[in-house]
């Protein structure tokens, strides 16, 4: 709930964020906001969100 209240005090709208998660404990946790998201595997997460800001600078990319 406070990732949600962030975006929204922050004024990141859905179609400006992604929010990649690894599997395990944390990889669902992007199926319960809102926006782009993407479910890597186990050590993952960092690099494939490193790559999806490069790729599209001006997405809001969180990595959990």
């Amino acid at each position: 709930m406070a990732i949600k209240n962030a975006f929204k005090e922050l004024g990141i709208e859905s179609h400006q964020r992604v929010v990649v998660s690894g599997v395990g404990c944390s990889g669902k946790a992007s199926q319960y906001i809102d926006g782009y998201a993407a479910e890597t595997l186990h050590g993952r997460t960092l690099p494939f969100a490193t790559g999806v800001k490069i790729t599209k600078p001006e997405l809001t990319v969180m990595a959990v």
